[in-house]
């Protein structure tokens, strides 16, 4: 008998792969003939699995269900009675299974040698290389995206640890790629081989939608490939095979949501967050694309009820040298539709903190079958409708076209500085929240602030009243200290030391989100979130040239620079 070399692990895959109907190589025999005509067969290539099946048959090893994990045996023992064995149409359909044979007659001992050694030379198919050799539409389109894309997006194997170009590496890593593109958001880890294989092999077109998706995303690779900077960002230290699926699955999630800018980054964020075993770190990389494509939808689907008003204004300026690259940012027109208007009226988040007794920007709706008006009960965040005209003499009709929100009559602040003698009038407390006790904001700015409050007295400092910052309080001398619980704030982000001003500004303009902000900058829930933005000087037309944090520049009218309005209750 020959001597058992496969572990009871190796020797159950076999019985499993028989199961499913996976290839199994061919046995290969020579034959004796005697002079009586009786055959003698030799095993030349196969002797461990000829015994992995008697032993299986023989109840010396079970079958391993790969989902359940559950032992099935083919026939009982003395020693272990109680043994589940395979339901009996099982065993009659393995015992039938056939195995392709090889069969050599009259060949010499020295032929015989030179056979076997050759044969247990060879290297074995990979699980990858069967896997090439599938025949399907879905097959099919993974072989197009790889014959057209992996060979110009090869940065890809060069920054993976385990990329196995020679034997079919990339034909797989495709395939899980558009796996998981497809069954977005159902898997919480990596497509088994079992399931690979089982999509593969379904006859199920890919239908166009899904073709032109998949290509705009290897399009979105090739692109970062080309970018050094970008692609530098964004291959901190080699992926494993399972982490490059993962990225990919976020450049096709967020790839026509965001700047490729922004996709490094929460690639960049997911890569940090997963901590762990790889499994682990798999799970934890796949949450964060949920989590993100959460938020990233919360925003949007605030920009598609606002469609009605829906344009863009942009320009392109140069932006400033950003510190430690040496250089320029590259300049970048923000789309059209990635803009939140100036064609009448816009949406500008903020905070405003009220009494529960009430407030004089309490919203009202009307009630047209009623033909009245009824106050809001809830207190949910509300968003200020405020004019972007060059003008404010263009402001009225734009105040009355808003088609989200009614105010009270005579309450509508428009802008800057409208609002802040509005909140002198209600005996509201202006605050400029700023992250250190610093007055040296942008001068122009701080004689507007104070030419419209008049003279109000050396200011006041408040400790916590937004978000745990300190508050640079400008109000009338004529307040007292309990108005600063009734507060306008306007946030001024101050941090380093270089002193630049900076200024929270609803994401909705720009279309970025920064799953992680270290600034305090504005991030409210649902669809107004904000990003933070450095503003640098004032042009001739006076619009604001900023700088966001990823680095692209635009300009800005003044009213679009941190004025926000979200009421709430303490």
């Amino acid at each position: 008998m020959a001597e058992n070399i496969w572990s009871e692990q190796k020797q159950c895959h076999l019985i499993d792969s028989m199961f499913r109907n996976i290839h199994v190589p061919a046995l290969v025999f020579t034959v004796d003939v005697d002079q009586e005509g009786n055959e003698t067969r030799t095993c030349v290539d196969g002797k461990q699995r000829l015994m992995a099946l008697c032993n299986f048959m023989n109840g010396h090893i079970p079958y391993v269900d790969p989902t359940t994990h559950e032992k099935l045996w083919y026939k009982t023992d003395e020693e272990e009675p109680h043994r589940k064995l395979l339901a009996e149409k099982f065993q009659r359909r393995f015992a039938i299974k056939q195995l392709p044979c090889v069969e050599y007659q009259d060949i010499c001992a020295a032929d015989e040698i030179m056979m076997f050694e050759r044969l247990q030379s060879g290297t074995s198919i990979s699980y990858a290389e069967k896997l090439q050799l599938t025949t399907s539409p879905r097959a099919t389109l993974v072989r197009e995206l790889v014959q057209e894309y992996m060979t110009a997006t090869n940065w890809l194997a060069d920054n993976c640890s385990n990329w196995d170009a020679a034997r079919g590496g990339p034909f797989k890593c495709v395939a899980q790629m558009l796996y998981h593109i497809e069954t977005y958001p159902a898997p919480d880890r990596i497509v088994t081989s079992f399931e690979l294989e089982r999509w593969l092999r379904a006859d199920q077109h890919p239908s166009p939608t899904f073709h032109a998706y998949v290509t705009e995303t290897f399009r979105n690779l090739r692109n970062l490939g080309a970018h050094d900077m970008l692609r530098a960002r964004l291959v901190s230290q080699k992926w494993s095979l399972a982490e490059l699926v993962v990225v990919v699955l976020a450049v096709a999630v967020f790839g026509r949501r965001m700047h490729l800018e922004d996709v490094v980054d929460v690639v960049r964020d997911m890569r940090q967050r997963g901590v762990g075993k790889e499994g682990a770190q798999i799970g934890t990389m796949l949450q964060v694309i949920k989590n993100v494509d959460t938020r990233v939808s919360d925003v949007h689907a605030g920009l598609e009820e606002m469609a009605p008003v829906r344009a863009a204004h942009t320009t392109r300026v140069t932006s400033r040298p950003r510190r430690g690259l040496g250089g320029s940012a590259p300049r970048r027109i923000i789309p059209p539709d990635c803009l939140i208007p100036s064609a009448g009226h816009t949406v500008v988040p903020a905070t405003l903190t009220v009494p529960p007794e009430g407030n004089a920007l309490d919203d009202v709706h009307q009630d047209s079958h009623a033909g009245g008006t009824q106050p809001r009960q809830d207190l949910a965040p509300l968003s200020l409708v405020v004019p972007c005209a060059p003008s404010l003499s263009e402001a009225p009709s734009a105040r009355e076209a808003s088609p989200q929100l009614r105010w009270s009559p005579d309450t509508v602040p428009s802008t800057l500085t409208d609002l802040l003698p509005h909140a002198v009038a209600q005996e509201q407390t202006v605050c400029l929240a700023v992250q250190e006790a610093s007055t040296r904001f942008n001068s122009s700015l701080m004689a507007m602030i104070k030419g419209t409050l008049g003279d109000t007295g050396p200011p006041r400092w408040a400790n916590g009243d937004y978000e745990g910052q300190l508050g640079f309080v400008m109000a009338p001398p004529s307040l007292s200290d309990a108005t600063i619980e009734r507060t306008v704030c306007i946030e001024l982000v101050k941090p380093g030391p270089n002193q630049e001003l900076q200024v929270a500004v609803p994401t909705e303009y720009l279309a970025l989100l920064k799953p992680k902000q270290k600034s305090k900058a504005i991030a409210l829930s649902g669809q107004h979130k904000g990003t933070l933005l450095t503003v640098l000087e004032q042009s001739d037309d006076g619009r604001w040239i900023c700088r966001s944090s990823s680095g692209e520049s635009l300009m800005l009218p003044e009213e679009h620079l941190g004025l926000c309005l979200d009421r709430q209750v303490q």
